[in-house]
């Protein structure tokens, strides 16, 4: 299965530029030299939170074509396995789901694609309803109490930019989220407004300003956010992130 990195090479999304935000350096490692994230973490976390999302957007038939529920993974198989305590949460968050009176219950994903100044910006969106003007994403996360909404704002405004782009329509956006609480499911419903996404619209265009010109000199320059740098999973490589002097105390 390729990665992230792999399906999108060539392609502007919101991910991959918030990720340029954050370290040029980083992310020409990660998505044009192709280096692995040794921090990428693909265990049960992110496996249920896929399999929800193909549930709600796929349906019960095409995802029993993908997945399986078996007593111990392990065993070589064409399908995803599932243990019986992901099921089993995995069906509270379909109840959930279900039962949340302000969500969008039909799900189509669309791609949205347009080429400026020569980059080629892609968004993957969980539904799109026209008549609404209204961008819906589904989100699942370990626990609501502790969900930041605020923090896919960018994002957010980067399908509201690229929407805007293909189609002319200025549109909102919305988050259902649910979460794999050990013992039940909780949801919340979160809207962006347009002139709330829209405040984004400058930051874009700066970044894409910048990264159209790391990507046509080949430069990417480091961070130079302390923070950020040490938290850099490519930590060490090429001396990236290391303190390169001493601090007095």
């Amino acid at each position: 299965m390729k990665s992230y990195a792999e399906k999108n090479i060539g392609l502007v999304t919101a991910h991959k530029l918030l990720d340029f935000s954050k370290c040029a350096w980083c992310f020409e490692k990660k998505y044009i030299d192709l280096i692995p994230d040794p921090t990428a973490d693909d265990k049960d976390y992110f496996v249920l939170g896929q399999a929800f999302d193909d549930l709600v957007s796929e349906g019960q038939k095409e995802f029993e074509k993908k997945y399986e529920v078996v007593k111990r993974r392990g065993a070589e198989t064409e399908k995803v396995q599932l243990t019986e305590g992901m099921s089993k949460t995995l069906d509270s968050m379909g109840k959930e789901f279900q039962e949340n009176p302000l969500f969008h219950k039909q799900y189509k994903k669309k791609i949205f694609q347009c080429e400026i100044s020569g980059l080629k910006l892609s968004g993957e969106l969980d539904h799109f309803d026209e008549k609404e003007r209204l961008i819906i994403d589904l989100k699942s996360c370990a626990n609501i109490q502790n969900f930041d909404a605020y923090s896919y704002t960018f994002q957010m405004a980067f399908y509201q930019f690229l929407v805007e782009e293909c189609t002319g329509v200025r549109c909102k956006a919305r988050l259902n989220v649910v979460d794999k609480y050990a013992y039940f499911s909780r949801s919340r419903c979160y809207e962006f407004g347009e002139q709330t996404l829209f405040a984004e619209r400058g930051r874009i265009l700066r970044l894409l300003e910048q990264y159209k010109v790391a990507s046509d000199t080949g430069i990417f320059l480091p961070t130079k956010d302390s923070e950020t740098l040490e938290s850099c999973p490519y930590y060490g490589l090429e001396s990236h992130g290391r303190s390169k002097e001493i601090i007095y105390i």
